[in-house]
C-alpha cells in the first residue's frame, strides 16, 4: 500500500490511524478501572445495608440475648463498611462543605 501507484497510503496517515488506536484503547481502559471501582462501591452499599437491617431488626426482638447477637453482628458488618470505605478512598472528590 506504500508505493507511489497509491498515494492515499502513506506512513503518516498510518501513524495517525495508530494514534487513534492508542486512544480508544486507554480510554477502553479507564472505563473498565471505573467500572470496577463503581461494583465495588455497590457491594459496599449492600454490606451497609445488612448491617443496617440487623439494627432494625434487633431494635424489635424482645429478647436481650437476640437483641445484643444482632446489635453485635450488624457492628461488626458496619465496621468492616466503614474501612472498606475509607480503602476505596473518594474518587469523586466530594466534600463535607458541598454538603451544606
Amino acid at each position: 500500500p506504500f508505493t507511489p501507484a497509491n498515494p492515499e497510503w502513506d506512513n503518516a496517515a498510518f501513524q495517525q490511524a495508530m494514534a487513534l488506536v492508542a486512544k480508544a484503547e486507554a480510554q477502553d481502559a479507564e472505563a473498565k478501572r471505573a467500572d470496577n471501582l463503581g461494583g465495588r462501591f455497590e457491594i459496599l452499599s449492600i454490606f451497609i445495608a445488612i448491617a443496617l437491617f440487623l439494627f432494625g431488626v434487633a431494635s424489635l426482638v424482645r429478647q436481650e440475648r437476640i437483641k445484643i447477637g444482632l446489635a453485635v453482628v450488624g457492628g461488626v458488618i458496619l465496621a468492616y463498611s466503614i474501612i472498606r470505605l475509607i480503602e476505596l478512598g473518594n474518587p469523586a472528590g466530594v466534600s463535607v462543605g458541598m454538603l451544606f
